[in-house]
C-alpha cells in the first residue's frame, strides 16, 4: 500500500481544532465479497483480492463556552467520512458520513455530558449489499467524583436515550441485529 495523510492541529486558550485527510492505494486488498449465493440458509462470502483505494477526512473541534451557575460549559463536535472503492466497484461495509456533537457541564466533582451521534443513510453500496438507514443516537453521561475517596468515581450512562432502531453499516449482521436499544450502564472506577 502507498498512502499519505495530512493533519492540522490548533489549540488556543479556549478552543481546539484537529483536521485529518488521508488517501491510501492498496495493491491486492483482501476483503470478503458477498457472492449472492445461499448455502445452508446462510449468505456465502468469498475472500477476494483487488486493487483498492481509501480516502477520507476527519474534523474534530471543541470550544470552552465559559461558566454558568458555577459549571464550566464546553461543546465539541466530530465529523468523519470514508470512501473506499476497488477497480470493480464499491467496497462493502464502509461506514457512512457520521457527525457527533456534544456538550459538557463540569462542577468541582460532577460532570454531565449529553451528545447526539448521527450516521447518514448509506447508499454507496457494494454488489449484493443492502442500504442502511440513517439514525441519531442521544447519549447521556453523569460522573460523580466522590469527595471522601481520592480518585473514586461513580459513572452512570444512558445510551440510545430515545430508543431508536439503529443499524451499523459496518456490521455483517446489520440486517438481522440492530444496535442495542435504550440501555443503562453503571460503573465505579478508582485511581490507585
Amino acid at each position: 500500500a502507498r498512502g499519505g495523510e495530512m493533519s492540522y492541529r490548533h489549540r488556543g486558550d479556549n478552543h481546539f481544532v484537529t483536521a485529518n485527510v488521508f488517501y491510501t492505494d492498496y495493491k491486492n486488498y483482501i476483503f470478503e465479497r458477498q457472492t449472492g449465493d445461499i448455502e445452508d440458509g446462510l449468505d456465502v462470502f468469498a475472500f477476494t483480492g483487488e486493487d483498492a483505494n481509501f480516502k477520507g477526512a476527519e474534523i474534530q473541534a471543541g470550544y470552552d463556552l465559559g461558566y454558568v451557575a458555577g459549571a464550566e460549559i464546553s461543546a465539541d463536535g466530530l465529523v468523519e467520512y470514508v470512501r473506499a472503492k476497488t477497480d470493480s466497484g464499491n467496497l462493502p461495509r464502509i461506514p457512512p458520513l457520521s457527525v457527533l456533537v456534544g456538550g459538557e457541564a463540569e462542577w468541582d466533582n460532577i460532570k454531565f455530558r449529553a451528545e447526539a451521534d448521527y450516521a447518514v443513510k448509506q447508499t454507496t453500496l457494494a454488489e449484493e449489499e443492502l442500504p442502511t438507514d440513517d439514525y441519531v443516537l442521544v447519549n447521556l453521561f453523569f460522573t460523580w467524583a466522590m469527595p471522601v475517596e481520592e480518585g473514586v468515581k461513580l459513572k452512570l450512562s444512558v445510551l440510545n436515550l430515545l430508543d431508536q432502531e439503529a443499524r451499523q453499516h459496518t456490521s455483517f449482521l446489520k440486517d438481522i441485529v440492530p444496535l442495542p436499544g435504550r440501555n443503562f450502564r453503571f460503573s465505579v472506577s478508582a485511581d490507585f
